[in-house]
């Protein structure tokens, strides 16, 4: 009986045993089904498509997903020996889905609400969203294939690795009818989009993001972008032109009788004006005050001279400096001054300049 019963023990033993192994290598079974390499996210869509589609290919739901094995009408001779095709297709498929959502970042998931029941929907939408073959994306993906340089601590092999997925990344983008022809057309266009200076920056953001970028609608907005500029500076000149105008209609202006012309005083606020009591410009010396010099001096002169030496110092003594002259008391038409033709008398030998 003992032994019996140790026989039993034993085998009952065994059987947890094998049982919790069998668990535990099913349960790793199905782990090992889900992805490893990093999610999805904004930049590394080259990366990520080619690791889940090996990933989907190890568990043949690739061409599930890939949309060439399609959904099996319904089956009219199934037993309970056979499965049920249309259900064993949907079993994959709800496993293709989850993959395929466990291996997107949080920020990606938007992309795929609609259509989240669907591995065929979910792979296109994602692909439309990160290789949409628009000119815009073509364009990045050549920007960043010519702004390759290697690291300071990286290998030759890795930059090659690092160039080859930006080359497989602008064939992916173009379209089935791109040509030798439309790559030289989109090279000239990149050229001359990134010479543009910063100033045109919105205007290069606004080309990038059109759906046909070629050759012929590059230069066509380039010269309307020229046209358009041109109008703007006329139209800021005449703005200028106008308020510069504006301001100086709106100053008033008089007729001065001093200065013989329009001038922003009245003739009775001139400092010309011998009435005028206000302040004048530092370098202006009244008239009446040269002529009180002069009357003065003519008071203190001495007597009358008798020759013609005596006559000259008279006038020099009795004259003001010749600083204190004013250009208006000079008469051009005689050539002498009008303080010298006042004194004539005093002249010996005067006469006009036509006698001598």
């Amino acid at each position: 009986l003992d032994d019996s019963a140790s026989f039993c023990l034993s085998f009952y033993t065994l059987y947890i045993d094998f049982t919790l192994s069998y668990i535990i290598l099913a349960t790793m079974s199905s782990l090992s089904g889900l992805p490893t390499h990093p999610q999805l996210t904004e930049s590394n869509y080259p990366e990520w498509a080619a690791n889940t589609k090996a990933l989907l290919q190890s568990h043949k739901l690739w061409r599930l997903v890939s949309g060439v094995q399609t959904k099996p009408t319904a089956a009219s001779g199934t037993t309970k020996l056979s499965p049920d095709p249309v259900e064993e297709w949907e079993d994959r498929s709800e496993r293709a889905c989850g993959i395929l959502a466990l291996s997107i970042s949080p920020g990606q998931k938007p992309h795929i609400t609609s259509c989240s029941d669907d591995p065929v929907k979910i792979w296109i939408a994602l692909k439309d969203v990160h290789e949409a073959k628009q000119p815009g994306n073509r364009f990045n993906a050549y920007s960043d294939l010519f702004s390759i340089r290697k690291e300071p601590d990286e290998s030759l092999s890795s930059l090659i690795m690092r160039s080859e997925h930006c080359m497989q990344l602008i064939k992916n983008l173009r379209t089935s009818t791109f040509t030798l022809e439309s790559l030289d057309d989109e090279l000239q266009c990149m050229a001359l989009i990134r010479a543009l200076p910063d100033e045109f920056d919105h205007f290069a953001s606004t080309l990038i993001i059109t759906n046909k970028l070629d050759k012929s609608s590059l230069i066509s907005a380039f010269h309307t972008e020229e046209v358009q500029c041109s109008r703007k500076a006329i139209e800021t000149a005449n703005v200028a032109k106008a308020s510069k105008t504006s301001s100086c209609s709106g100053r008033k202006t008089w007729y001065c009788t001093f200065h013989k012309n329009d001038v922003a005083h009245s003739s009775d606020r001139c400092f010309l004006n011998p009435d005028y009591t206000g302040p004048r410009p530092p370098w202006f010396k009244s008239p009446s005050a040269s002529v009180q010099q002069a009357h003065q001096a003519s008071t203190h002169a001495p007597a009358a001279p008798q020759s013609p030496t005596d006559h000259a110092y008279v006038v020099s003594t009795s004259l003001p400096s010749s600083r204190h002259l004013k250009t208006h008391c000079w008469n051009t038409d005689t050539g002498a001054t009008s303080h010298m033709t006042m004194h004539r008398p005093w002249l010996s030998n005067f006469r006009p300049y036509w006698f001598q």
